[in-house]
């Protein structure tokens, strides 16, 4: 007579052996793929754009804008770059032209070209007039032809004036007239001008 097996239930009995990990093969098509984290547009190429280029930055906040929004991220921050940038390039450029037009209050020099030659000359008397307190003087014009002269040579080259000795000739009580100057310049050569001076300060060489 054959006995069945006994199949009650022993709370003393061994759980049965796990298989180990990476023993069952993976599901067809294989496991799924983890996304990988987006990373969000820096501002960094934007402000350099803009700062470059002006107001073309703003294809670059465009492209990062439209980035992030594909992304879910927020996109004023690039437009408000993009402004700020403008607005900063813009303040600098107006400062630099601010300064650039206050460095000097005297008009424009026109001065003829001269073959700068060694010649001297004496100095010519004094006009003999009583000047006003604001008027133009021979030290005054010295400086200036020192300071911003655009002497050329007969070659078209820059001929830097070192020193510069001025009389008046012919002026008025505001020192509008001629002066003659004696003028010295870097290449260690000397030269002698006749010099118009108007009502302006503009001063100008004549033959």
């Amino acid at each position: 007579m054959t006995t069945a097996p006994n199949t009650q239930y022993d709370p003393t009995a061994a759980y049965p052996q796990q298989p180990p990990m990476g023993a069952f093969p993976p599901p067809q098509g294989g496991y799924p793929s983890v996304p990988q984290q987006f990373k969000v547009p820096g501002i960094g190429p934007v402000i350099a754009f803009t700062a470059v280029f002006g107001i073309f930055g703003a294809i670059s906040a465009a492209r990062r804008s439209g980035k992030a929004k594909r992304a879910g991220f927020p996109t004023n921050k690039y437009w408000v770059t993009f402004g700020i940038t403008v607005a900063v390039v813009w303040a600098v450029a107006g400062l630099i032209a601010a300064l650039g037009a206050g460095r000097s209050t005297t008009p424009p020099v026109t001065s003829a070209a001269v073959p700068v030659t060694q010649v001297v000359a004496d100095q010519a008397p004094a006009g003999g007039v009583e000047l006003s307190a604001d008027a133009f003087t021979a030290a005054w014009l010295q400086e200036d032809v020192v300071g911003n002269s655009d002497f050329k040579t007969v070659d078209g080259e820059v001929a830097e004036v070192a020193a510069a000795t001025c009389s008046a000739v012919k002026v008025d009580t505001m020192g509008v007239g001629s002066y003659q100057c004696v003028i010295d310049f870097a290449s260690g050569e000397r030269q002698s001008q006749n010099i118009n001076v108007d009502g302006s300060g503009a001063w100008v060489t004549v033959a």
